[in-house]
Formats: C-alpha cells, sequence, structure tokens
C-alpha cells in the first residue's frame, strides 16, 4: 500500500468511527458532511478534497453544536493549510496521525502487570467512561459509548490491574487496518508504565484480527511512546473550532 494510501485509511477509520458513533449529512455550498448528533462534536467533509470555506463552516457550526471541531487532515510533507479554508476559525489543537506495519514483531519489555478485558456489561461501562473522561479531561456521552459494545468491528477496552480498572481503549477495524482510539490511563495510574503495557497486549490484538496496519492519532504525550513501539509519523490532524 502507498504511502498515501495508507494515509487515507487513517483518515477512513477515524472518520467512519465518527459516523458510527451517530451522525447526520449535512449540505455545505453543494458538498456532503457530516456532524456528529452529539459527543465526539465533529464536522467533517465526506471527501478529503472539499473546498468549503471557514466562512461557509461558520454558518453550520453556529446552527450546530457550539463545541463542534472541524478537522482538517494533512499528509506528511503537505502539512500547510489552506487559509480561505480555516478563515474565521481558530486552531484548538494538533495530533499526529501515526501507523505500524503489524508484520514487523514486537517483543514486549517486561511481563504485565495489567489485563485487558472486553467491556461486557453496564458496571464495566461505567468504569470506562469514568477513567475516560478523567484521562481526556472532557466529557463522553456513555450512550454513544453503549451503542459502540458489542459491535462486530469494534472492541471496548477496560485495564485492569489487580481488580482495579486504571485504563480504556477501543480498536476499531475498517479494512485491513485497526485504528486505536481513546487509549487513556486513569490518573492515579499515570506514570506507571500502563499506557506502555497496554499498547504491549493491543498491537498483538490488532495483528490477531488479521489486520495488516494499526493507526492513531498522537498527542505530544504519547509521540514518543508510539515511535519506541516502531509507529511512523504520516501526517497532522488539525482541529478548528469556532472563535
Amino acid at each position: 500500500m502507498s504511502t498515501t494510501a495508507l494515509w487515507k485509511a487513517n483518515v477512513l477509520n477515524q472518520s467512519a468511527l465518527w459516523k458510527l458513533m451517530g451522525a447526520t449529512p449535512v449540505e455545505v455550498q453543494g458538498e456532503q458532511w457530516w456532524q456528529s448528533n452529539s459527543w465526539p462534536y465533529r464536522l467533517w467533509p465526506d471527501s478529503l478534497g472539499a473546498s468549503a470555506t471557514g466562512t461557509e463552516l461558520q454558518t453550520v457550526l453556529q446552527t450546530g453544536h457550539c463545541k463542534s471541531v472541524v478537522p482538517v487532515w494533512t499528509e506528511q510533507g503537505t502539512n500547510e493549510v489552506c487559509a480561505d479554508y480555516v478563515d474565521g476559525l481558530t486552531l484548538s489543537g494538533q495530533l499526529v496521525q501515526m501507523y505500524l506495519d503489524l508484520k514487523l514483531e514486537h517483543s514486549p519489555s517486561h511481563s504485565p502487570s495489567i489485563t485487558l478485558l472486553d467491556v461486557c456489561d453496564d458496571a464495566m461501562l461505567n468504569d470506562w467512561w469514568q477513567i475516560c473522561q478523567q484521562a481526556f479531561g472532557y466529557d463522553i456521552d456513555i450512550k454513544v459509548m453503549r451503542t459502540l459494545r458489542g459491535h462486530s468491528d469494534v472492541r471496548l477496552l477496560l485495564a485492569m490491574q489487580a481488580t482495579q480498572a486504571v485504563g480504556t481503549a477501543v480498536l476499531y477495524k475498517t479494512g485491513n487496518v485497526v485504528g486505536l482510539h481513546q487509549l487513556g490511563v486513569a490518573k492515579a495510574a499515570q506514570g506507571q508504565g500502563v499506557a506502555r503495557q497496554m499498547m504491549e497486549q493491543l498491537i498483538p490484538m490488532a495483528r490477531q484480527w488479521q489486520a495488516s496496519y494499526m493507526m492513531l492519532q498522537a498527542s505530544s504525550a504519547g509521540l514518543g511512546l508510539y515511535e519506541k513501539l516502531g509507529f511512523k509519523r504520516q501526517g497532522l490532524l488539525h482541529n478548528f473550532r469556532l472563535l
């Protein structure tokens, strides 16, 4: 698969998950876009070649969720965003798109002290919800996560350390790609290597799911860990909001 095709596969995995979470098609100047019905509050184009301007997007944002974010994906080496596209919007953050070739073997650095369990009931879902909100610092609609639980292409995972829930993750499969989303660690367990132990189990899970690549969007805090595990940079995800 070419580097551009791999990058597009990352974008597709992420946007397809947002659609699965609940979204409504909207028209912006003759183009089809999608708007989240609730969290994760995204407004994104059906095509990467969308040409709507920031002014046109403002109209949709002002009549929808005030929290809505417009994602703009740019491939590695072409990370400049067209000024007209986001005129009137403000950059609220950036994430690094990354991928891992699952054909490459990776040896765990040590025996894990945590276990990853599929969320299978409301009690586990509530633990997942509480930890994920705490880890990311924003509200999550638990009803959205409930709709994902049990979906054939989704694994909602809770990390346990003995009897204590300490982390969260979502795996979502599209084609030969498994995307990693919402990897979070409870504040009380941060700085103890929990994220690395989770990753060293999540990577084999993706491989066992007969995927060829694992993909994610990394914050600056997680970038170093992912690169140590062999993930390669693909591009940037720029998040824009209303001014």
